[in-house]
């Protein structure tokens, strides 16, 4: 009976059918490159870009529902901070119009 060789290690030396074959080195482990996230934007950056996105609603708003700027300002601010809004007047001053064309 014969016994197959060993390396250093104690565990069998495989020669895959040639008799001086021995097996390669492991390849180097691979460094694992972590890509920082961009830095969070400031909160005065923040509150910048709500700010030009209430005034673009608001002037959006503007070109539909004329000469009502104080009324459809305070719509919007009512719906940035999360309240309610009742709007109240004589038929035909655009309440339904409004906040329609806010939904869409």
């Amino acid at each position: 009976m014969t016994t197959q060789p060993t390396n250093t290690n104690g565990l069998p030396h495989y020669t895959n059918g040639h008799a001086h074959a021995h097996r390669s080195a492991p390849p180097p482990p691979q460094t694992v490159r972590q890509h920082s996230a961009p830095p969070a934007p400031s909160v005065e950056h923040r509150l910048e870009e709500a700010r030009q996105i209430i005034l673009r609603v608001e002037r959006s708003l503007a070109e539909v529902i004329i000469g009502q700027e104080e009324i459809v300002g305070g719509v919007v601010q009512a719906l940035v901070a999360g309240g309610h809004v009742l709007l109240e007047g004589a038929p035909g001053l655009g309440k339904t119009h409004l906040v329609r064309t806010l939904a869409h």
